[in-house]
């Protein structure tokens, strides 16, 4: 018996290292191996941006690139391709910066499957849109710098999150906040 039960042992423990082998997560997916995506670049100008579809929000990251390029850009135009029912109109913005650009890197992409219910205390209150199944998330990191420089790399990041949702025959951002990035 005792034979058995080691041999049991055995085989749970080689099972157990396969589905753990390296590059895998207890999360239950891939671990992040390799290199890190590229870091993007917005600039005044369409010919130095790395998107090529600003002002054309056809997918969720296409809005929340062309939401960050009104900001940056200082054009309320852009705001309203990328925001939903002229919520771009309470957008007060300050004067363009030609002289500086933006790397950011997209740090998660997530489409909306599931939204549990608000906590009882919430339940009636909220903001005017709220997400929904279907809706996308894309969280990036950004970081500026003289447009002369190569890189912005030793910058301050400052991290941000955007719902997108999907109307017609495109995608708006319907909320979009800064947040602090633990390191």
């Amino acid at each position: 018996m005792a034979r058995r039960s080691r041999a049991w042992v055995i085989a749970m423990a080689v099972l157990v290292a396969a589905l753990f082998a390296p590059g895998t997560s207890l999360a239950g997916g891939a671990a992040h191996i390799g290199k890190a995506p590229p870091w993007r670049t917005l600039t005044d100008r369409d010919e130095t941006t790395t998107s090529k579809c600003i002002g054309k929000p056809v997918t969720p990251i296409c809005a929340v690139e062309t939401a960050r390029a009104c900001f940056d850009r200082s054009r309320l135009e852009l705001c309203r391709m990328a925001f939903l029912n002229g919520e771009s109109e309470t957008f007060h913005l300050g004067p363009p910066y030609p002289e500086y650009k933006t790397e950011y890197i997209i740090i998660r992409y997530q489409t909306i499957r599931q939204v549990p219910p608000p906590p009882p205390n919430l339940a009636s209150g909220g903001g005017k849109f709220k997400e929904k199944p279907g809706d996308a998330r894309v969280d990036f990191t950004a970081r500026s710098c003289s447009i002369t420089r190569d890189t912005c790399a030793g910058e301050p990041t400052e991290s941000f999150g955007a719902i997108t949702r999907h109307v017609g025959d495109r995608w708006f951002v319907i909320d979009y906040w800064a947040y602090h990035q633990p390191e």
